[in-house]
């Protein structure tokens, strides 16, 4: 059903960049100013903050292949006091520029196969072109499986990443996961 394809869309997306939000209780400079000092406080991560977003990363001298990138937005309600920030991970924009480029030439060898052994179907030659559609649905599947495999190499840095942003709306104490003494605040 177009349910169900939306519904499955929805969850690779979820997969493939995962989400999260926060409440902070006080106000959005607030937030900014606290998000830009823990940024500043801990050697983990370098970001930039700005009037309505933010951005973190980890330092070069750390960061691999498969290392995060944390997307923040932040959302004021006009009707209730505090800040909705939604964060969003995914691989620097070099790497899911790439991954996206390497899918879609993927997708055109496999469109070209087939038109290919259609074509040579269709004047009675030998269709064994049409192979390379499903291969290469395969090799997209492969290259999916790849990158589930980084995000998942890559979970840590995301925890450090989350924690300082949860340091900065104020739902721990610590601003360096490193030290894993994290506790929620009375």
């Amino acid at each position: 059903t177009l349910l169900g394809v939306r519904l499955s869309s929805m969850a690779t997306k979820a997969a493939m960049r995962p989400r999260f939000e926060l409440r902070y209780a006080g106000s959005l400079d607030a937030l900014r100013d606290a998000l830009s000092r823990d940024i500043s406080a801990t050697s983990l991560c370098e970001g930039e903050v700005f009037r309505a977003n933010a951005s973190l990363w980890l330092p070069a001298e750390t960061r691999s292949f498969w290392s995060p990138y944390l997307n923040l937005s932040f959302e004021s309600a006009e009707d209730e006091a505090g800040v909705t920030v939604h964060a969003r991970f995914s691989p620097h924009p070099n790497v899911w520029t790439f991954f996206i480029a390497l899918y879609f030439a993927i997708a055109l060898v496999g469109v070209g196969f087939g038109v290919y052994g259609m074509v040579a179907w269709s004047l009675h030659g030998n269709p064994w072109w049409l192979l390379g559609a499903p291969a290469s649905a395969f090799v997209i599947a492969f290259v999916f499986g790849a990158s589930l495999i980084g995000q998942g190499l890559s979970a840590g840095e995301m925890h450090n990443l989350r924690h300082i942003v949860e340091h900065a709306c104020g739902l721990s104490q610590e601003v360096d996961p490193a030290s894993r003494a994290v506790t929620d605040p009375v």
